[in-house]
């Protein structure tokens, strides 16, 4: 009996030392490759942020705690590649967004200070993150939008949502 409640205690004690949290090596580096191929325009770029674990905290807006972030001119008329390299193996999150009018922000349906309470503020201009590929009401945490970058080369795909695509004549009517 002795032998049974030491085997127990022991076994309890190896599960509660356990972690879940996985560890990469720092040391490897990998490449991320970004295709966005469904923009409406040519207008305007293309902002995107970047953010490891470590800036999680900054996710979704702040890009002072990013790892990487750009500004690429749209383009329609050829699939837009990104190639980021030398990004340490670990946890990353993706969010850009089709800043069709270049005014360096996001721009929604009603203007800033004049929203209705039963009309909700959504966007005008395209906007996506990683691992999420269809249109969502909000932004995904980070964990939802996470990836684990762990091997030489990944490559992601990136599915634009626009408003006026997902709800079609409804959204014209509102804009106009």
């Amino acid at each position: 009996m002795k032998i049974l409640i030491f085997l127990i205690a022991l076994l309890s004690g190896l599960f509660n030392c356990s972690s879940t949290q996985t560890v990469y090596d720092k040391e490897k580096k990998g490449e991320l490759i970004l295709k966005i191929d469904d923009l409406s325009s040519g207008n305007g770029f293309i902002r995107m942020i970047v953010f490891d674990e470590d800036g999680k905290e900054g996710y979704p807006g702040d890009s002072r705690s990013s790892v990487y972030a750009c500004i690429l001119p749209a383009n329609i008329s050829e699939e837009m590649v990104i190639q980021i390299s030398d990004l340490p193996y670990g946890r990353y999150a993706i969010i850009y967004m089709h800043d069709e009018n270049a005014n360096a922000e996001f721009d929604l349906l009603l203007p800033k200070k004049e929203w209705l309470f039963f009309l909700p503020n959504w966007p005008v201009e395209g906007y996506g993150y990683s691992n999420v590929n269809r249109p969502s009401i909000g932004t995904p945490k980070f964990e939802s939008a996470s990836f684990i970058l762990d091997k030489d080369s990944k490559t992601f795909e990136l599915y634009t949502s626009y408003f006026w695509r997902r709800y079609g004549i409804l959204s014209i009517a509102l804009i106009n």
